[in-house]
Protein backbone atom coordinates (compact mmCIF):
# COMPACT_ATOMS: atom_id res chain seq x y z
CA UNK A 1 0.00 0.00 0.00
CA UNK A 2 1.17 3.49 -0.77
CA UNK A 3 1.85 6.26 1.41
CA UNK A 4 -0.44 9.24 0.58
CA UNK A 5 0.86 12.65 2.03
CA UNK A 6 -0.02 15.76 1.24
CA UNK A 7 -1.33 18.97 1.94
CA UNK A 8 -4.39 21.36 0.62
CA UNK A 9 -4.35 24.74 1.26
CA UNK A 10 -5.10 27.83 -0.49
CA UNK A 11 -3.52 29.30 -3.23
CA UNK A 12 -1.32 32.08 -2.73
CA UNK A 13 -2.60 33.98 -6.11
CA UNK A 14 -5.97 33.56 -4.61
CA UNK A 15 -4.84 35.31 -1.32
CA UNK A 16 -3.16 38.25 -3.09
CA UNK A 17 -6.27 39.00 -4.55
CA UNK A 18 -8.53 38.74 -1.96
CA UNK A 19 -5.98 40.78 0.40
CA UNK A 20 -5.47 43.31 -2.81
CA UNK A 21 -9.56 43.60 -3.31
CA UNK A 22 -9.96 44.03 0.65
CA UNK A 23 -6.69 46.89 0.67
CA UNK A 24 -8.95 48.74 -2.14
CA UNK A 25 -11.94 48.54 -0.22
CA UNK A 26 -10.27 49.65 3.35
CA UNK A 27 -8.99 52.44 1.39
CA UNK A 28 -12.16 53.80 -0.26
CA UNK A 29 -13.78 53.44 3.33
CA UNK A 30 -11.00 55.33 5.00
CA UNK A 31 -11.06 58.59 2.17
CA UNK A 32 -14.60 58.45 3.07
CA UNK A 33 -13.95 58.76 6.71
CA UNK A 34 -11.60 61.42 6.03
CA UNK A 35 -13.71 63.53 4.08
CA UNK A 36 -16.48 63.32 6.54
CA UNK A 37 -14.51 63.80 9.63
CA UNK A 38 -16.11 66.74 11.04
CA UNK A 39 -19.45 64.81 10.82
CA UNK A 40 -18.51 61.64 12.28
CA UNK A 41 -19.32 60.68 15.90
CA UNK A 42 -16.49 59.22 17.80
CA UNK A 43 -17.89 55.74 17.79
CA UNK A 44 -17.79 56.37 13.85
CA UNK A 45 -13.87 57.26 14.10
CA UNK A 46 -13.17 54.10 16.29
CA UNK A 47 -14.75 51.87 14.42
CA UNK A 48 -13.29 53.32 10.87
CA UNK A 49 -9.94 53.32 12.07
CA UNK A 50 -9.50 50.81 14.44
CA UNK A 51 -12.37 47.80 14.04
CA UNK A 52 -12.74 48.09 10.45
CA UNK A 53 -8.96 47.61 9.25
CA UNK A 54 -8.88 45.05 12.01
CA UNK A 55 -11.77 43.19 10.09
CA UNK A 56 -10.20 43.48 7.44
CA UNK A 57 -6.70 41.81 8.76
CA UNK A 58 -8.65 38.99 10.16
CA UNK A 59 -9.73 37.85 6.34
CA UNK A 60 -6.35 38.01 4.63
CA UNK A 61 -4.82 36.06 7.83
CA UNK A 62 -7.65 33.18 7.99
CA UNK A 63 -6.65 32.60 4.82
CA UNK A 64 -3.25 31.42 5.46
CA UNK A 65 -4.14 29.11 9.12
CA UNK A 66 -6.63 26.85 7.59
CA UNK A 67 -5.09 23.68 5.85
CA UNK A 68 -6.39 19.98 5.33
CA UNK A 69 -3.01 18.13 5.73
CA UNK A 70 -3.36 13.95 4.80
CA UNK A 71 -0.84 11.34 6.10
CA UNK A 72 -1.79 8.02 5.38
CA UNK A 73 -4.87 7.50 6.72
CA UNK A 74 -5.16 10.24 9.58
CA UNK A 75 -6.62 13.34 8.29
CA UNK A 76 -5.61 16.53 9.85
CA UNK A 77 -7.53 19.80 9.92
CA UNK A 78 -6.57 23.67 10.86
CA UNK A 79 -9.55 25.77 10.56
CA UNK A 80 -9.05 29.16 9.32
CA UNK A 81 -9.97 30.36 13.45
CA UNK A 82 -6.59 28.32 13.99
CA UNK A 83 -8.30 25.47 15.87
CA UNK A 84 -6.75 22.09 15.26
CA UNK A 85 -8.58 18.31 14.89
CA UNK A 86 -7.85 14.93 13.34
CA UNK A 87 -9.37 11.79 12.47
CA UNK A 88 -8.70 8.87 10.38
CA UNK A 89 -10.50 8.43 7.10
CA UNK A 90 -12.53 5.14 8.89
CA UNK A 91 -14.14 8.20 11.39
CA UNK A 92 -15.80 9.86 7.99
CA UNK A 93 -19.19 9.98 8.08
CA UNK A 94 -20.45 11.22 4.87
CA UNK A 95 -18.65 13.17 1.57
CA UNK A 96 -20.89 15.76 -0.22
CA UNK A 97 -19.96 17.15 -2.98
CA UNK A 98 -21.55 20.15 -4.52
CA UNK A 99 -20.81 22.36 -7.60
CA UNK A 100 -21.74 25.74 -8.71
CA UNK A 101 -21.29 27.87 -11.73
CA UNK A 102 -19.75 31.44 -10.95
CA UNK A 103 -20.38 34.12 -13.63
CA UNK A 104 -16.51 35.26 -12.96
CA UNK A 105 -14.26 31.97 -11.80
CA UNK A 106 -16.73 29.51 -14.49
CA UNK A 107 -17.41 26.22 -12.19
CA UNK A 108 -16.87 26.04 -8.48
CA UNK A 109 -16.51 22.40 -6.69
CA UNK A 110 -16.85 21.75 -2.72
CA UNK A 111 -16.04 18.56 -0.68
CA UNK A 112 -17.65 18.59 2.70
CA UNK A 113 -16.71 15.71 5.04
CA UNK A 114 -18.88 14.79 8.13
CA UNK A 115 -17.16 13.63 10.81
CA UNK A 116 -18.15 12.80 14.79
CA UNK A 117 -15.35 13.87 16.69
CA UNK A 118 -16.37 13.31 21.08
CA UNK A 119 -20.17 12.97 20.09
CA UNK A 120 -19.89 16.63 18.42
CA UNK A 121 -20.57 16.74 13.93
CA UNK A 122 -17.60 18.28 12.22
CA UNK A 123 -17.54 19.43 9.02
CA UNK A 124 -14.27 19.96 6.88
CA UNK A 125 -14.64 21.55 3.85
CA UNK A 126 -12.18 21.70 0.69
CA UNK A 127 -12.84 23.89 -2.18
CA UNK A 128 -11.85 23.73 -5.92
CA UNK A 129 -9.81 26.82 -6.14
CA UNK A 130 -7.57 25.31 -3.06
CA UNK A 131 -4.20 23.66 -4.17
CA UNK A 132 -4.52 19.71 -4.10
CA UNK A 133 -8.14 20.03 -4.68
CA UNK A 134 -8.13 17.02 -7.09
CA UNK A 135 -5.55 14.82 -5.23
CA UNK A 136 -7.76 15.18 -1.86
CA UNK A 137 -10.23 13.72 -4.89
CA UNK A 138 -8.27 11.25 -5.82
CA UNK A 139 -7.59 9.89 -2.16
CA UNK A 140 -11.30 9.39 -0.99
CA UNK A 141 -12.39 7.36 -3.85
CA UNK A 142 -9.02 5.55 -3.36
CA UNK A 143 -9.58 4.72 0.54
CA UNK A 144 -13.27 4.39 -0.62
CA UNK A 145 -12.66 1.44 -2.59
CA UNK A 146 -10.24 0.20 -0.18
CA UNK A 147 -13.11 0.18 2.08
CA UNK A 148 -11.28 2.44 5.03
CA UNK A 149 -14.24 4.75 4.11
CA UNK A 150 -17.63 3.86 5.40
CA UNK A 151 -19.73 2.33 2.07
CA UNK A 152 -22.43 4.61 2.87
CA UNK A 153 -20.37 7.38 3.43
CA UNK A 154 -20.07 8.14 -0.26
CA UNK A 155 -23.26 8.09 -2.67
CA UNK A 156 -23.03 7.02 -6.09
CA UNK A 157 -23.26 11.00 -7.36
CA UNK A 158 -20.98 12.09 -5.19
CA UNK A 159 -18.60 9.30 -6.38
CA UNK A 160 -19.34 10.45 -9.90
CA UNK A 161 -18.61 13.75 -9.23
CA UNK A 162 -15.39 12.87 -6.98
CA UNK A 163 -14.00 11.35 -10.19
CA UNK A 164 -14.62 14.08 -12.25
CA UNK A 165 -12.83 16.01 -9.67
CA UNK A 166 -9.98 13.88 -9.58
CA UNK A 167 -9.51 14.17 -13.43
CA UNK A 168 -9.73 18.29 -12.91
CA UNK A 169 -5.82 19.85 -13.83
CA UNK A 170 -4.46 21.38 -11.01
CA UNK A 171 -4.87 25.52 -11.44
CA UNK A 172 -1.77 27.11 -11.94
Amino acid sequence: MEQNNFKVVYRIKNIICLSGMLLVLEGIVLMCALCMWEQMRPSGKIFTFIFYPGIMLYFMITRFLSYVKVEGRLIKVRTKFGRKYQFSCREIDKVACFSDYQAKGGPAHDLRMEVSLNGKRVDTYVFSSMKGFSTMAGYLIEMHERGEIKEEAISKSCKKMLTRYKNLEEKK
